[in-house]
């Protein structure tokens, strides 16, 4: 899968899940310079994808950030339900992803290694929200 058509797929799915948020691909300090606009966001940071040349597949490693909005003063219960918010929709982006692949994709792809975490506090204590990380395997677009 080529880098173009994995940000595409991945700006397609936030695309359906926000409805009124924001879908930024690059930096983390691009996500700090965007803090003003409508969150949920959704982050999808710079990628690697490792080429096995033998087997013919890619497995793009994404790590991609579910982020609501919070403030510097706000009570632990507070930021309990910001999380909350965001692991409902990372696990919505999950099944959306899924989903996704196993229907429309031209190229067969696998999700692999899918793992989330809370984080706190982010965005100079801007946002909280979930952090996603998992592999995106398809087959290599290399002619041989």
């Amino acid at each position: 899968m080529k880098y173009n058509d994995t940000v595409e797929l991945i700006k397609s799915i936030a695309d359906t899940l926000l409805t009124s948020g924001t879908f930024v691909h690059g930096r983390r300090i691009d996500g700090s310079i965007i803090f003003d606009k409508p969150f949920p966001q959704i982050h999808l940071l710079p990628f690697t994808v490792s080429k096995n040349r033998v087997n013919l597949f890619d497995t793009a490693s994404l790590i991609i950030g579910f982020w609501f909005q919070d403030k510097p003063d706000s009570t632990p219960e507070e930021r309990q339900e910001i999380i909350s918010e965001a692991d409902i929709l990372c696990e919505a982006f999950i099944v959306a992803l899924e989903a996704r692949v196993n229907s429309v994709l031209e190229v067969p792809v696998q999700i692999d290694s899918v793992k989330t975490e809370p984080q706190y506090y982010n965005y100079m204590a801007t946002a909280s929200g979930y952090a996603l990380t998992f592999n995106l395997i398809s087959q290599s677009e290399i002619k041989c």
